[in-house]
């Protein structure tokens, strides 16, 4: 994360991104939530009879980062690192990004995934 370089209000930028990772009122599964709703909403306004739905998946290799101890190891001794699957959505009529509602990173415990339970 950074702070946004443009405009005239880059230190308060600066200090927002301070507060948010020391911010212990919010969680995970609290910063996910609204993602269901905000899709919802937005393909309501903005689609004619469906949403489109784009996938990608990636991997992030961090065979070097030895302190990362949750890395997961796929295949060999170098393919060290993280999976992170992404969907988002986007509009029938201008194929406008509407919103992404699910990310999954897969580590070696396990996913940590923003698909929020009913």
């Amino acid at each position: 994360m950074k702070a946004l370089f443009a405009g005239t209000r880059r230190a308060s930028h600066a200090q927002a991104l301070w507060r948010f990772p020391s911010n212990k009122q919010e969680t995970p599964l609290s910063l996910a939530r609204p993602l269901p709703a905000l899709s919802q909403q937005n393909v309501e306004t903005e689609c004619d009879a469906h949403a489109l739905c784009v996938h990608d998946g990636s991997r992030i290799n961090y065979n070097t980062h030895t302190i990362r101890k949750d890395r997961k190891q796929p295949t060999h001794g170098t393919d060290v690192g993280y999976e992170l699957q992404s969907t988002l959505l986007a509009s029938d009529q201008s194929g406008a990004p509407l919103a992404a509602p699910v990310q999954n990173g897969v580590i070696d415990e396990g996913v940590w995934q923003t698909r929020v339970p009913d």
